[in-house]
């Protein structure tokens, strides 16, 4: 049986009241995915791994650029070619000596040097959004 063209992809995401869900289609179903709850992502080849704010993580069969497509109007940002990062759960960075940030769950990730300009702009932006 072939399922539509849609089903092996990313859908985009709706919003109910405060909490931004994302509905995400599989093979054999559908996964609803509460955006404010993911810390970050972690590609492994053709499988991302999304951690929650629960600790909890689960595994995907979907790229990592596949989800920062979906994601990063979220406040969500690339930062290296493994990790794609919730801003709000940022807990500290560094763009000096070896660049890397601090999740909240006390995971640290390196910057990529190519993406530690960028990197640093994201956060400028982000931080005018958060206090206007």
């Amino acid at each position: 049986m072939n399922l539509p063209i849609q089903t092996n992809f990313l859908f985009s995401s709706k919003r109910y009241g405060r909490e931004k869900r994302t509905i995400i289609f599989l093979e054999r179903g559908k996964t609803e995915i509460l955006i404010d709850e993911i810390v970050m992502c972690q590609g492994e080849g053709n499988y991302t791994f999304v951690h929650y704010k629960n600790g909890s993580k689960r595994l995907f069969s979907k790229t990592l650029k596949q989800f920062c497509e979906l994601f990063e109007p979220h406040d969500f940002v690339r930062v290296s070619r493994s990790f794609l990062i919730n801003l709000r759960y940022l807990k500290a960075f560094s763009t000096t000596g070896e660049p890397c940030v601090i999740m909240e769950n006390e995971q640290k990730i390196d910057i990529a040097r190519r993406r530690k300009v960028a990197f640093q702009n994201i956060i400028r932006q982000f931080t005018i959004k958060s206090i206007a």
